[in-house]
């Protein structure tokens, strides 16, 4: 396995940028992208050792053994002096001083920045599940990221943390498939731990005869509407609320965000995506579960003081 480091003394300098308003984004092969990381002497978010379904299989349809093909010709093009590189130099990314700057200096930060996170989304659509996956790096007010939809090709992009909104909330922004008649889920849901556990094994074994009697165990503990109202399920309501939320699920989206330079837990953050659009999922008091409905603008709002956390410690 061919290990890429840091060198050290290497922390990522935020640049000035020119037009902080337009972010600079490049569309990478994988060879492409292994080559740059090598130019660049930063190691890459990528399991590229014995388990290569975690960078295509499990973003795309390919099997174990076609994804393993894949990653080893991608390495192979991107030796030095190889293809790869040959395609960077060409598209003016690479010349006699080296890998271009900006392109080095997003390597850097998704590597090393300050603030990492980790962004896997998955949607329905018309066509089939599509998945994406981000990684993105905060180093003072440059924040970059790389992500990918299929683990071939790699969107690398950087931009000035004035743009923390529109950019994330990019991220959010899918339009699932839906039914002829679309099942939505109310505003706001709590119910028990438990009886969503619950009914979520009954469905999956195809026990429908259990969610009668579940939700006549629960009523009065099933709260559910919007924000103006919320109210207690009655049974029946009950029983169509677990419905929804065992099988009518479009989409999810998860966020892991940390600091490097913290030992702190990282922030988790999961949503759903439902007929009605996104669902926050977090746990709510006294063993119970919360769906509270999300715009995909408050994914940004709700990363933001992390993102501005990080950039103030990078200030002082």
């Amino acid at each position: 396995m061919t290990v890429i480091r840091v060198r050290a003394g290497a922390e990522p300098q935020a640049p000035v940028l020119d037009h902080p308003e337009l972010p600079r984004r490049l569309t990478l092969t994988l060879s492409q992208l292994l080559a740059a990381a090598r130019l660049a002497q930063v190691p890459l978010p990528l399991t590229l050792d014995g388990t290569p379904e975690r960078i295509t299989t499990r973003l795309a349809t390919a099997d174990t053994t076609a994804a393993s093909a894949q990653l080893d010709a991608a390495k192979s093009q991107a030796a030095d002096g190889g293809p790869a590189e040959q395609s960077l130099r060409s598209s003016g990314l690479l010349d006699d001083d080296g890998l271009d700057a900006g392109l080095t200096l997003a390597l850097q930060v998704v590597a090393g920045g300050r603030g990492f996170l980790q962004i896997d989304m998955s949607a329905h659509r018309r066509a089939g599940l599509s998945g994406l996956r981000c990684w993105l790096g905060i180093q003072d007010r440059l924040v970059a990221q790389l992500a990918t939809s299929g683990g071939e090709s790699y969107e690398i992009s950087w931009w000035d943390a004035a743009l923390w909104h529109s950019q994330i909330t990019r991220i959010a922004q899918v339009q699932p498939w839906t039914p002829e008649e679309p099942r939505p889920l109310a505003s706001f849901v709590r119910l028990p731990t438990e009886l969503m556990l619950g009914s979520h094994k009954a469905l999956k074994e195809q026990r429908l005869d259990l969610l009668e009697p579940m939700a006549a165990d629960h009523v009065g503990q099933v709260l559910f509407g919007d924000q103006d109202e919320v109210i207690e399920a009655r049974q029946d309501e009950i029983v169509g609320l677990l419905a929804v939320l065992a099988q009518e699920t479009r989409g999810r989206l998860r966020v892991l965000a940390r600091r490097r330079d913290d030992e702190a837990a990282p922030k988790v953050l999961s949503w759903l995506l439902f007929d009605s659009g996104w669902h926050e999922l977090a746990p709510g008091p006294e063993a119970t579960t919360e769906f509270r409905h999300r715009a995909p603008g408050d994914l940004s709002v709700l990363l933001e003081p992390f993102a501005a956390a990080t950039i103030r410690a990078g200030a002082r």
